[in-house]
């Protein structure tokens, strides 16, 4: 049965052409969607085997809405080749199912990626290899994640441009020119990414360590490209140019063999060594009876270290326990205060020092 409408000139409908599409685009639809989730299922009752083979179920879920929306586009590509649609209007329908099919396997991808590293870490479990022992710990690991997405989404934008067939041989050209004035406009952020990179390279610290420099000090949360996000001990989140770290000297708490704190005082020039002694040992009583310090792989000390003219020195290293190691802060005010304690218990007085 064909209908001609008047009002829109040489437009002529086959309805039975159109009730056959309307089945397919409904038949396209219940396959992909319910097709795919029945063939999900199977799979997830393959999971004990899957897991056999080291192959992660979320993996393939992952690739659940790429493969729905691939049903549906070879539907709809179908639909548009019984329809019979022009040539132009054809061509622009089969490259914006392209481009959104592109786009759903790309974001598919991008989302897989952290999931494929964890599913490398699984294996290298099951072959007895640790992460460190390739070099791969927690913070390359997070960097090579963003740098692959990085580079996926690049890929798939410039696949989708070629689908459209846009030059991209003049955009590279194009973009080398960009490049060079935004690398002039931006080079604080190319020092930043490049002192990302030096971190990752040389490792002074990974993820889930304590470390102090000149300018922070707290504990490694995350690092990006321009940044690295540390947690002080006040609990707050502090964010530090990935350049500033580079260039700074970087102790590693986390990495020390015998955590210890060493505190200095200084008592005025008239004490005598009797009573310098009297402090000492006072000391030496606190470090040894308090649980926040240990002293069986690291002596306490508590060392005269120079004498001048208006002050008498003092040096005091205490070996941490794990306790201490816990909250070393709250362990350098405990010594504080015993130091305050032996000095006022013994009659002394702290002498005043100038740098």
């Amino acid at each position: 049965m064909n209908v001609n409408l008047n009002f829109i000139p040489n437009l002529v409908i086959d309805w039975s052409k159109v009730s056959v599409a309307v089945l397919m685009l409904i038949l396209t639809w219940l396959i992909s969607r319910y097709g795919v989730n029945c063939l999900m299922r199977r799979v997830g009752r393959w999971e004990s085997y899957l897991q056999r083979v080291n192959l992660s179920v979320e993996v393939l879920q992952g690739m659940v809405p790429p493969l729905r929306l691939l049903v549906f586009i070879i539907g709809l590509m179908m639909v548009t080749y019984f329809l019979s649609f022009p040539v132009a209007i054809a061509r622009i329908l089969y490259r914006l199912m392209g481009t959104v099919l592109l786009i759903s396997i790309g974001r598919a991808i991008y989302h897989s990626v952290p999931l494929m590293f964890k599913l490398m870490h699984k294996i290298g479990e099951n072959w007895d290899v640790t992460a460190q022992q390739v070099g791969l710990d927690r913070i390359i690991t997070r960097f090579l994640i963003r740098v692959i997405q990085a580079v996926i989404v690049v890929v798939m934008l410039f696949m989708v441009l070629s689908v459209w067939r846009v030059n991209v041989n003049g955009l590279f050209a194009g973009a080398g020119l960009m490049g060079l004035a935004i690398s002039m406009a931006a080079q604080d952020q190319i020092r930043n990414f490049l002192g990302g990179v030096v971190i990752v390279l040389e490792k002074p610290f990974t993820i889930g360590e304590k470390i102090s420099s000149p300018s922070i000090k707290g504990v490694a949360e995350d690092i990006t490209f321009r940044t690295t996000r540390l947690r002080t001990a006040d609990g707050d989140v502090q964010i530090v140019p990935n350049s500033t770290l580079a260039r700074e000297p970087i102790t590693n708490l986390s990495r020390v063999d015998i955590p210890r704190v060493t505190m200095r005082f200084s008592l005025v020039p008239s004490t005598t060594t009797l009573e310098i002694m009297a402090i000492q040992s006072r000391i030496m009583d606190f470090l040894s009876e308090d649980e926040r310090f240990r002293g069986d792989e690291m002596e306490y000390r508590v060392l005269v270290t120079e004498i001048t003219l208006n002050a008498i020195l003092f040096k005091v290293t205490g070996p941490l326990s794990p306790v201490g190691k816990k909250d070393i802060e709250e362990a350098k005010s405990a010594l504080n205060l015993a130091i305050i304690d032996a000095v006022t218990a013994e009659g002394l007085q702290f002498a005043v020092t100038t740098n």
